[in-house]
């Protein structure tokens, strides 16, 4: 799978916090990964400070749905799309179309990482401007 720079720079600073583990998210000894069932329940902890923050309700599962969503509206072709999220084609497709997409993949999920950051920064901008002191007269 392709990743965009920015998915790199965030895998690495997940690398640092696995002190040394060659796994990106590791089990507590270091030595296997993560228990998926462990993302999910932690997603769950959070739920109630996430809702504080003004995030609904979500599974990880939905982040899925959410990258699906927003290649869609990105203008991503459908079957880019689903070979980006690595959903099981038809037989007959399968079997006859060999090509792997990975230079369209690399561009949808650049695509997606490019509207991740801008939604980041603007988020970021909006704090800014709200903390900014007032100027004393």
């Amino acid at each position: 799978m392709p990743l965009s720079d920015w998915a790199c720079e965030e895998l690495q600073k997940l690398k640092v916090m696995a002190d040394g583990s060659r796994y990106v998210l590791p089990s507590a000894e270091k030595t296997a990964p993560i228990d998926p069932k462990y993302i999910t329940r932690s997603v769950a902890r959070c739920l109630k400070r996430f809702k504080q923050h003004g995030v609904a309700d979500f599974t990880p599962h939905d982040l899925r749905r959410t990258g699906r969503t927003g290649l869609a509206r990105l203008g991503v072709k459908i079957a880019i799309a689903e070979r980006v999220l690595n959903h099981a084609r038809e037989r007959m497709e399968a079997t006859y179309d060999v090509h792997d997409y990975i230079e369209e993949k690399r561009e949808a999920l650049e695509k997606w990482s490019e509207q991740l950051v801008e939604l980041r920064d603007a988020q970021r901008s909006a704090q800014e401007t709200f903390i900014k002191p007032l100027p004393v007269f």
